[in-house]
């Protein structure tokens, strides 16, 4: 009921120099909520072992039962690593969400080329994961946009009534530069078939005006729904140097 009186209360985890996939620490926090008691937190482990391509992150999860005071990593950590084409320079961030009985995650992976996709994994509880493709389930785009689509990474995602609904930070370039990082929305009825929302060349959002701190690049985004309306957070140019911004609007889908 206090939003805004944080305490910190200290390490939860710190590197671990006997384990090398975690040598280098842990990233990208994403707590999900299972019970009153029981927390689970998803988090990225940096690599120190090089597997011929980068240092590539794993997926882990710790346990809480008792409401998010402590927490101890699940012992068959990570829970997600990388097996596939796909995934091989790693691992990056991850949303879960709840359907049913079954925990759904869908996290960044980078494959060899330097294209930059969604892949997704299915659980019972939210400890055991398999995964449900061996390439991207959600793809860049390359050549079909413009400009051209390399990277569809950062996945945010929430229920909407009947639908599903994602938020995307897609990357590519154009002829003669990088095209930066803008924000896209994607609709889905089952977690598994994605429809890309319409939105204009510079996605859902745009960039701000010339000189404001958002006018190169909008990304990262963060989505609750209150009522009618979407409240989106978001970081602006050079991944959230200059600040991060709030957006309010409605967002169209299939019917």
């Amino acid at each position: 009921d206090r939003p805004n009186d944080w305490q910190p209360t200290g390490l939860v985890f710190g590197p671990e120099a006997s384990n090398p996939q975690l040598r280098f620490g842990m990233r990208w926090p994403h707590q999900h909520i299972v019970g009153d008691h029981t927390h689970l937190l998803y988090f990225l482990g940096r690599s120190a072992l090089d597997n011929g391509y980068v240092y590539p992150n794993h997926i882990y999860v710790a346990i809480s039962e008792d409401a998010g005071k402590s927490y101890r990593i699940h012992p068959e950590s990570p829970i997600i690593g990388i097996d596939h084409p796909f995934e091989l320079r790693g691992l990056g961030t991850l949303c879960v969400v709840r359907s049913g009985e079954r925990f759904h995650m869908f996290y960044t992976a980078a494959d060899v080329q330097d294209h930059i996709g969604i892949g997704m994994a299915v659980s019972p509880d939210g400890l055991k994961w398999e995964k449900q493709t061996d390439r991207f389930l959600i793809a860049p785009r390359l050549d079909t946009v413009s400009p051209f689509e390399t990277k569809v990474a950062y996945p945010h995602v929430i229920r909407d009534g009947d639908l599903w609904r994602m938020w995307v930070s897609t990357f590519g370039r154009t002829e003669n530069a990088f095209s930066p990082y803008k924000i896209h929305s994607l609709v889905s009825r089952d977690l598994r078939h994605w429809e890309w929302t319409p939105h204009a060349r510079q996605g859902d959002l745009g960039y701000g005006p010339p000189g404001s701190f958002d006018s190169d690049m909008r990304c990262y985004a963060s989505v609750v729904k209150r009522g009618d309306r979407y409240h989106l957070w978001y970081t602006g140019n050079k991944y959230g140097v200059t600040g991060m911004g709030h957006a309010v609007g409605r967002v169209a889908g299939p019917s």
